[in-house]
C-alpha cells in the first residue's frame, strides 16, 4: 500500500458590515481564538467523510479581517492516505 499526505485550504470570503469601521488596520486571528468570532458553517454535498468541522486549534487556520469589514477565513487540511 501506497503512503500521500495532501495540504488543502478551504477559503471562505464574505463582508461583516458590523466589523466595517471598527479597525484601522487588517487583523489576523489564528486556531483556537477563531472560535470568539462568527464564521459559516460549510459542508461538502455527497462527501463520503469529511473533517471541515475538526477544530480551528487542531487545523492551520486564519481569519483576516479588513477594516471596511471583509473576512477571509482560511482553514488548512492534511489528508494522510
Amino acid at each position: 500500500q501506497q503512503e500521500y499526505r495532501v495540504y488543502a485550504y478551504f477559503h471562505q470570503y464574505w463582508t461583516d458590515s458590523r466589523l466595517a469601521g471598527k479597525l484601522n488596520r487588517t487583523i489576523t486571528i489564528k486556531g483556537g481564538d477563531i472560535q470568539s468570532i462568527w464564521v459559516p458553517d460549510p459542508y461538502c454535498y455527497n462527501a463520503r467523510e469529511s473533517n471541515m468541522m475538526m477544530p480551528d486549534e487542531e487545523v492551520h487556520s486564519s481569519v483576516s479581517i479588513k477594516s471596511n469589514g471583509d473576512v477571509l477565513y482560511s482553514k488548512g487540511y492534511v489528508k494522510c492516505q
